[in-house]
């Protein structure tokens, strides 16, 4: 029986997922009912003909390279946070007695986002990568809202929703 690239690809990801033979046949039985591990391993099985060890190894791979780019980027988002919270704070200092209520409040939404970061990077050494950049991305944009009101509501309607929605389609 001949099966859709579809099928391939699924059976690819399941074997990526370190799921064993039997597993792999019973989740593709749910949706194409006659297959077999014999269309996987069989002579010109999927396996050999389409090189999923290769091609495993590669994805693994890359999935290591987005990871410790995404990891360096945590590390450069604390700092540019950080480095904002400096500033604003020598701002706060030199306005004295005539201190801006909006700027403790951007100084508030820094410090708990930078907290936020800290405690998730502390935690067994994992992040949530992705609450982490909308941390980021939300003191952002309430920053672009005070110095640029419609920026603000233009960045956030095209890229925010996008961003959301990239995020869920990789998790």
């Amino acid at each position: 029986m001949a099966y859709h690239a579809d099928a391939q690809d699924y059976a690819f990801s399941l074997y990526c997922q370190g799921l064993s033979d039997e597993e792999i046949e019973r989740e593709m039985r749910k949706q194409w009912p006659r297959f077999t591990r014999q269309v996987l391993y069989g002579e010109g099985g999927w396996k050999k003909k389409f090189n999923w060890e290769e091609r495993r190894a590669n994805a693994d791979a890359k999935r290591k390279e987005l990871t410790d780019a995404i990891e360096s980027s945590e590390e450069l988002i604390l700092k540019s946070l950080l480095d904002a919270i400096r500033a604003l704070s020598e701002k706060i200092r030199s306005q004295g007695s005539r201190v801006d209520p909006n700027d403790l409040a951007q100084l508030n939404k820094l410090s708990t986002t930078v907290d936020k970061i800290r405690s998730r990077m502390i935690s067994g050494g994992t992040t949530d990568k992705a609450a982490a950049f909308l941390d980021f991305l939300t003191v952002f944009i309430s920053f672009l809202n005070e110095k640029d009101p419609e920026l603000a509501a233009h960045f956030e309607a095209e890229y925010m929703d996008e961003f959301i929605e990239r995020v869920k389609s990789k998790g």
